[in-house]
């Protein structure tokens, strides 16, 4: 009896047990509800406040890592666990120096790397970093491998992200940001400048010498001013009142709309510790650091640090980041999580929405992961929705990426019952194309905009909720009748290339077209390369611009559009190089292209990065009084820009992988090239941008031979890809090459599927961009060659865009 007592006890203890283990379970996975109004306040920290003092000199000599650590609750950062770049492999000590102490740091040896030594933790910084503040540090530089080395103290660091002014110790500097193994320039190219506008010659009346450490032995301060709403800046002072800046605080440098890293410069960006950076093969001593709040003078009193007892694991003041819904609050800099608001569901028509975020609760019940629109019946749909890239607003943040959701094993008839949906939504039709038994469709509210279509080859459907454009199709575009003697006439324009292989002063890319439309207005499709445009190219296209548009000398031109294949900045840095002269003569109505998103791991996919950020920041400081309205071409799309017709065949949403909802292009950037055909006078022109193989594949898949054939086409990727069953199809009688003549034909290590390109047309019907710029236009219903220039431009000397 005593033996059964005992096991039903373990039985009832062991149930108990687990009863307790799935409650607790249970506890942890819900998210507790809150008030999203009613949010924790955080302390208001005043202006001037000291946050953080070290001058080392309380400390006892330490010549050992963990106890440096030990003492001042520091951090090793490595890559493996901490996300660094790099693992650390610099040596810290606290060592006597001047009239008290200082850390030093040892990495001038044969593994030396950068190296991230964490002051200051996100926990502690975070709501600092979150209004306008000050760093400052004292640095001295010893031995070096060479002139390019520095140790600075880097902030907002995050692993993936981190800001940082580099004094690098031959005495030129750089002011940037580092993102996904990336440098964006904060302030422009002010900082690198050589000669006597180098630094080292504004602090020490030194010219710059790759082969001289100059400020070996110099003791510097270095001041970073954090203003988010008025930029940063940099001051730097030399510890010695004989020097030559007197012993006072220089500025350096400051941010700049127009560079190229300006629209990372927000708290949204990495995270919010204060990291102390060795720079490659550098020795020196690093001294009295100091953060405050503000942008004042530093704190005369060190007697009083808001960080003085801090206890690095935990929040002097939370800073909550979340949804109004079912994503919980959780603080950026520690991951404390509050919970959750949930949703508020009210009735509107047949559905209920949520009051706070408008999700449906159909959606959720269905599973349908593109919430804001009304769920697609039939079908398989997409693992992941497909981040789909943005368009040109100054500031990027992921929310703001247009969505897209792939129906695969869907129909025709179930695709247009999904338009029928959307119109009984109160979503209104402003757009619908039927083309190879493929249908096309957009449809607009009050505050959504969607594209939609259905390949018939693939019986696949792509849902776009675009939050990119700023128009519909039928609003961007608009007509003009060409009456009496008016022109219309496309131009390859003539660039400077390689004309030998081993031609180092050219490029052997880079591609320009123009069309002069009816109404005198221009469509520029791409930019050509910085290195194609010196002054002379810069003023001869814009001459060429002014003369072709009838605007007289100094007239202004009108860009009825921009177009742009893809974001390679060989295909936009050279026009906007020329903008950067002539932009306040030169009015942009519209920009149209469609660059896949930032918001990527995959290197392959953020390949224009740089380039777009640059572009957008360019635009957004050029045109802030009158912006260019934008629109995101996606396949199918058909509009009139005067008298040219705009027909859109292939964008990078038709290679996405409908099952996984991932961008499948073959690890290459270049197959998120727009195809798409300019028609004119009943000739068309098919402009390939840079596509290579899978690209292709789709594009013949999707397209039917008589809607790919075309009169005029533009060489896919300089000559360089092999694409012979499109030329096939297209078979141009005019084939233009944005290649070098010399490389194509002489040295003939650019000739990809070449032969089948020109297999439809003669020789002299074939035009290479490096030999000048030819004009075409339709003469009874025949193209011919208008017009013909020199290129303009010349070598390229190292100017930067």
């Amino acid at each position: 009896m005593k033996k059964y007592l005992k096991v039903v006890l373990l039985v009832c203890f062991i149930i108990a047990a687990f009863t307790m283990l799935a409650v607790g379970c249970d506890k942890k996975a819900e998210l507790k509800i809150i008030d999203p109004v009613n949010l924790p306040e955080t302390e208001n920290i005043p202006d001037g406040t000291l946050i953080y003092y070290e001058d080392f000199d309380d400390s006892k000599e330490l010549a050992r890592v963990t106890q440096i650590v030990n003492e001042f609750g520091y951090r090793v950062l490595s890559k493996s666990v901490h996300g660094a770049y790099s693992d650390n492999s610099t040596k810290y000590r606290v060592t006597e120096y001047k009239d008290g102490k200082a850390l030093y740091l040892e990495n001038n040896t044969a593994n030396g790397t950068d190296s991230y030594f964490e002051i200051l933790s996100a926990a502690e910084m975070g709501y600092i970093h979150e209004q306008n503040y000050t760093v400052q540090y004292d640095v001295e530089y010893a031995d070096a491998d060479g002139t390019n080395r520095y140790i600075t103290l880097a902030n907002g660091y995050g692993g993936n992200f981190y800001y940082s002014f580099f004094l690098r110790n031959g005495g030129i500097g750089d002011y940037q940001c580092h993102y996904a193994g990336n440098w964006y320039d904060l302030d422009g190219d002010g900082t690198s400048a050589k000669g006597k506008d180098s630094i080292a010659y504004k602090l020490l009346g030194k010219e710059y010498d790759k082969e001289n450490q100059v400020f070996k032995g110099v003791s510097l301060s270095v001041r970073h001013v954090v203003d988010w709403q008025n930029g940063g800046a940099v001051y730097i002072r030399v510890n010695d009142p004989a020097s030559y800046s007197k012993g006072e605080w220089i500025l350096i440098s400051r941010t700049s709309e127009t560079s190229d890293g300006f629209s990372y410069w927000n708290t949204d960006c990495g995270s919010a510790s204060l990291v102390l950076k060795t720079g490659g093969k550098q020795n020196g001593y690093v001294d009295n650091i100091a953060v405050w709040t503000g942008t004042g003078a530093e704190p005369a009193d060190k007697s009083n640090i808001y960080l003085k007892n801090s206890n690095k694991k935990v929040c002097k003041n939370h800073v909550f980041d979340g949804t109004d819904c079912n994503i919980a609050y959780v603080c950026k800099y520690c991951d404390e999580e509050l919970g959750s608001a949930g949703h508020i569901f009210e009735d509107n028509k047949d559905d209920t929405l949520c009051s706070r975020c408008s999700v449906s609760r159909k959606n959720l019940e269905y599973g349908w992961i593109l919430t804001e629109l009304p769920i697609y019946k039939g079908g398989v749909k997409s693992k992941y929705l497909y981040k789909d890239g943005q368009g040109i607003e100054k500031v990027w943040v992921e929310e703001n990426d247009s969505k897209m959701i792939i129906v695969s094993d869907t129909s025709t008839s179930q695709f247009k019952k999904y338009c029928k949906t959307l119109s009984k939504e109160g979503f209104d039709e402003t757009f619908e194309n039927k083309r190879d038994n493929n249908i096309y469709a957009q449809y607009k509210n009050d505050t959504q905009q969607v594209y939609l279509y259905y390949t018939a080859a693939t019986k696949e459907a792509r849902i776009i909720l675009d939050k990119s454009s700023d128009m519909s199709i039928d609003e961007f575009g608009y007509t003009y009748t060409k009456t009496g003697d008016e022109k219309t006439t496309l131009y390859q324009i003539g660039l400077p290339y390689k004309k030998n292989k081993n031609d180092g002063a050219r490029t052997n890319s880079g591609m320009l077209y123009m069309l002069k439309l009816a109404d005198n207005s221009l469509i520029i499709i791409d930019g050509g390369d910085n290195k194609q445009f010196s002054d002379l190219q810069i003023d001869g296209m814009m001459n060429f611009m002014r003369e072709v548009s009838g605007v007289g000398e100094n007239g202004t031109v009108k860009i009825a559009a921009w177009y742009l294949s893809h974001g390679h900045t060989d295909h936009v840095a050279g026009f906007t190089r020329l903008l950067s002269k002539y932009h306040s003569q030169i009015e942009i109505e519209r920009i149209m292209f469609n660059f896949p998103t930032v918001f990527s791991v995959a290197e392959e996919t953020v390949d224009h990065k740089s380039t777009y950020k640059k572009l957008v920041g360019y635009l957004n400081s050029w045109y802030a009084d009158k912006m260019p309205v934008f629109m995101k071409l996606y396949n199918g799309q058909s509009f009139n820009l005067a008298d040219v017709k705009v027909d859109v065949l292939y964008s990078h949403e038709d290679i996405t992988d409908a099952k996984e909802g991932v961008l499948a292009h073959d690890k290459d950037f270049n197959n998120t090239s727009l195809v798409t055909k300019f028609t004119f006078d009943g000739k068309s022109f098919i402009v390939l941008g840079d596509i290579d193989f899978a690209a292709m594949e789709t594009i013949l898949k999707i397209n039917s031979d008589n809607t790919l054939k075309s009169d005029i086409v533009q060489i896919a990727h300089h000559a360089l890809n092999y694409l012979n069953d499109l030329y096939s199809v297209i078979a141009a009688e005019y084939v233009l090459v944005p290649q070098s003549y010399e490389l194509v034909n002489v040295d003939k290590i650019y000739t990809g599927s070449f032969d089948t390109a020109i297999a439809a047309t003669t020789e002299e019907k074939v035009y290479y961009s490096s030999n000048g710029t030819n004009g075409f236009e339709v003469k009874d219903g025949k193209i011919t060659e208008s017009s013909f220039e020199k290129v303009w431009g010349g070598p390229y000397e190292g100017w930067s865009w």
